[in-house]
């Protein structure tokens, strides 16, 4: 199968916390690349909707990124499986929002 990704993905299995329209959801990320994340979460999030998701890289510190919603379908268990792109860093911090 030909790779048709620009940015390979790492499974990362990694907590993170997902905000939309000023909630805040935790999430389970599955895979992460460059340009984007693939994360499971317990709500559907329509395909076009912009979120936040906040999570703490190799350094310690906590990344707040602006996404953008590529995709989202039902898995087991009631849960979602969301792929989304990032658009920017938010902010940077040593402390959880």
């Amino acid at each position: 199968m030909q790779q048709t990704r620009k940015f390979p993905r790492i499974i990362l299995h990694s907590y993170a916390q997902l905000i939309d329209s000023n909630n805040k959801t935790q999430i389970f990320i599955y895979d992460f690349s460059q340009m984007g994340i693939g994360f499971v979460c317990s709500k559907s999030i329509p395909p076009k909707t912009f979120i936040s998701v906040i999570y703490k890289n190799e350094q310690g510190l906590f990344i707040r990124m602006k996404s953008y919603v590529k995709h989202s379908r039902l898995i087991k268990g009631n849960n979602f499986f969301v792929g989304a792109q990032f658009i920017a860093i938010e902010s940077k911090s040593d402390r959880a929002a």
